[in-house]
């Protein structure tokens, strides 16, 4: 653990004092959720589920198992599910708000949808997508909104991390 000399500890005073001139704290809220569709092609509206609150989140970030479960997607990494289940997810946020698409990530049958509201799409930057070494395979976003570094995994055990 590094040791700050009586400069240093100045310094942290002085600009403790004068936060409020540089800092701004504002409340934004997530929708996380995740769903193993068994490879199945979406059936009914997710609206129930991903309009679930009153108040519009600011982002979804929406994972999905066993997307596709036939060799040919293992195989070739392509599958029709795919845009399936994104316009299912699309066309169930909430609606008393417009969405932009961040970031799809899909490896095999693991898949992660980011969306953020666009008033707030100008203020993500840096968005990477990777496999991850999770459970039986798993992908990763990685972005900054405003300058919050923020990650979300999802993975075949059915969790979705932020």
């Amino acid at each position: 653990m590094p040791q700050f000399g009586l400069r240093d500890n100045l310094i942290k005073c002085e600009l403790l004092k004068k936060e409020e001139l540089y800092t701004f704290l504002e409340n934004h809220s997530f929708f996380l959720g995740t769903y193993n569709v068994n490879g199945q092609a979406p059936k009914e509206s997710l609206r129930p589920w991903l309009s679930c609150t009153p108040e519009p989140p600011d982002m979804y970030c929406v994972g999905f198992q066993e997307l596709d479960l036939s060799k040919e997607a293992f195989f070739f990494n392509d599958t029709p599910k795919e845009q399936e289940w994104t316009k299912a997810v699309s066309e169930a946020l909430h609606p008393d708000a417009k969405y932009a698409l961040v970031k799809l990530a899909r490896l095999v049958g693991i898949m992660l949808i980011f969306f953020v509201k666009k008033e707030h799409a100008e203020f993500i930057s840096d968005v990477e997508a990777e496999s991850v070494g999770t459970g039986i395979m798993g992908r990763m976003v990685r972005t900054v909104f405003q300058t919050l570094l923020m990650s979300v995994v999802s993975d075949h055990r059915h969790q979705l991390v932020a």
